[in-house]
């Protein structure tokens, strides 16, 4: 908690609006955290970030695969690393309007620390989201937003998912959740499931991010072998 409480003290110091996302405080790991600022408050951070002492790291590459220059690293000794949005992408593509986040935020607070944070349905909402498209895989960390999975059927995020062409992997994750009982963590996707995500993409936008599905091909594999996960 105390890395945690500096770490977000020193954004605070920056006096720049962010939304801390994808955050729950049940968290027994906490590796990176993920703020959202506005565009026009980018790259502003940055700077007053590397004034605090922090390095700043290219996430273009990244085998999550992000469109360029929306999402930079942040790091510091003693501190836990930052991950710096602009906006949500997976893939190389877009999934949902950032805007969602940005209108459900709300104040609250970590320890003694007033932070803004999304919605719950929202914050669980982008949970799933970053599962189906990145890791593909469910921690006993996140065991929490299993009980608030009816949150991802809420006409909202339908709306979202069609207007960007991952409907009906939704509905399938959907369908996949209310099947799926007695869990041992991890749970993986299955594959069908992920297979069908990149589907639907090239179907409908003529994309895919090979390189993504390449890295869940060898830490899949990798984890078969060694039971080591990617994050």
């Amino acid at each position: 908690m105390n890395k945690l409480k500096k770490t977000l003290m020193d954004i605070k110091r920056t006096g720049i609006d962010f939304i801390l996302t994808r955050f729950f405080q049940s968290y027994n790991k906490i590796s990176d955290l993920d703020i959202l600022v506005k565009g026009s408050d980018f790259e502003k951070l940055i700077i007053a970030m590397q004034n605090l002492g922090y390095e700043e790291f290219s996430h273009d590459q990244a085998l999550g695969g992000r469109i360029k220059g929306m999402q930079k690293n942040l790091v510091k000794k003693g501190r836990i690393k930052i991950d710096l949005h602009k906006d949500f992408t997976w893939r190389k593509s877009k999934y949902i309007d950032a805007k969602i986040i940005w209108d459900s935020k709300a104040k609250d607070k970590i320890g003694e620390i007033e932070v803004y944070r999304p919605s719950n349905k929202v914050n669980t909402f982008l949970v799933y989201v970053n599962i189906l498209f990145e890791k593909t895989y469910i921690t006993a960390d996140e065991r929490n937003i299993l009980k608030h999975k009816k949150t991802l059927i809420e006409k909202e995020f339908i709306t979202q998912a069609k207007k960007h062409n991952w409907e009906v992997s939704l509905r399938k994750l959907i369908s996949w959740l209310e099947k799926t009982k007695n869990l041992d963590f991890p749970v993986f996707l299955p594959l069908s499931l992920v297979l069908y995500t990149y589907f639907e993409k090239f179907v409908k936008e003529r994309r895919i991010d090979v390189t993504s599905f390449l890295y869940y091909v060898f830490f899949r594999t990798r984890y078969f072998i060694t039971g080591k996960l990617p994050y």
